[in-house]
């Protein structure tokens, strides 16, 4: 019994702990989209976001920066609100960055393998695929 509850009390540490480091890691780190909803983005794509160690975020939308807060507990992520500059490209390029931006409107759960990070609205539903684009 006292070896059941001692391996029982490992497991929630160690998973604890492995939560915990899971949202530091996203701290200092920048991504690119690799989808957005069902949309292949190409790996050329100039869409990035970084995480601050600050609980900021910055990046850039195709056109304009953006930048924001966010906050993570367990494998929830609270973003927003994001703002921008206000600069006007071509038609194609302002449609490319409303759609990046308005993906992370409603994103409330992320999950991290490494260099790929996927975020979710509430219910599950997949919002952007990002890969790790500094890897040092």
């Amino acid at each position: 019994m006292k070896t059941a509850l001692l391996l029982l009390a490992t497991i929630i540490i160690s998973l604890a702990t492995s939560l915990s480091a899971l949202a530091d890691d996203l701290a200092g780190s920048e991504w690119r989209p690799a989808m957005i909803g069902t949309m292949t983005m190409p790996e050329s794509t100039k869409l990035f976001i970084q995480f601050k160690s600050d609980g900021k975020v910055s990046g850039h939308g195709g056109c304009n920066r953006f930048f924001g807060a966010y906050r993570i507990f367990e494998n929830k992520i609270e973003m927003g609100p994001l703002a921008s500059t206000r600069m006007a490209c071509e038609q194609p390029i302002m449609d490319m960055e409303q759609v990046f931006l308005s993906a992370f409107d409603g994103v409330g759960i992320f999950k991290r393998n490494r260099t790929k990070l996927e975020l979710f609205d509430a219910d599950g539903k997949p919002k952007i695929n990002f890969i790790q684009t500094d890897w040092d």
